[in-house]
């Protein structure tokens, strides 16, 4: 079993940035597959389909937005991969 390498842990208000965003994609992403999967007679799928997807490319920015402006202030090295634990707030590598 390896140790996970803590390289970084962020302020609460951080975490809790980045908590939401990854909640409200991971709701962006149900709400795409109940439109498509569902019973419900939607009015316009289509147009709800669009929305959504133009809202999930929109909370991808703002989530790749978070991280640059977290690497650059904890000096997170480039070309790796990282990821949050929300619990802690620590920055693990992936």
């Amino acid at each position: 079993m390896s140790e996970t390498k803590i390289i970084a842990t962020v302020k609460e208000y951080e975490r809790d940035k980045i908590y939401r965003l990854n909640r409200r994609l991971d709701g962006l992403y149900e709400l795409l597959e109940t439109i498509d999967n569902t019973k419900i007679n939607f009015e316009n799928p289509e147009k709800m389909r669009e929305y959504v997807k133009e809202d999930i490319v929109d909370c991808k920015n703002r989530i790749q937005k978070w991280w640059n402006i977290i690497g650059e202030k904890y000096n997170l090295p480039e070309g790796e991969n990282f990821s949050v634990i929300f619990a802690s707030g620590d920055i693990v590598e992936s």
